[in-house]
């Protein structure tokens, strides 16, 4: 009884995360997913500029020219190393 019990309980684990983790999928790929700027403030990946302290948070890459994190210093779209990232 107390296995039959216990094996009903993984088994809700079992979907109850795989559920979370298919919609944390989905939030990143709609690009909704939330990270943190220095100041604190929740920001979307795809915004260029903190709306509380105005940081900027995303730059163009000199070698490709598409945006990129300020901080990474190689490009994730091309690859090639930015003097001015990870600053």
């Amino acid at each position: 009884m107390v296995l039959l019990f216990l094996l009903t309980l993984a088994g809700f684990s079992y979907l109850i995360l795989g559920e979370m983790e298919k919609r944390e999928q989905a939030r990143l790929a709609n690009g909704d997913a939330r990270v943190s700027c220095a100041c604190g403030q929740a920001v979307r990946r795809d915004w260029l500029l903190c709306p509380a302290c105005a940081q900027l948070l995303r730059v163009s890459c000199t070698f490709c020219g598409r945006l990129k994190a300020r901080l990474l210093r190689f490009c994730p779209h091309c690859g090639s190393a930015d003097e001015q990232g990870g600053t």
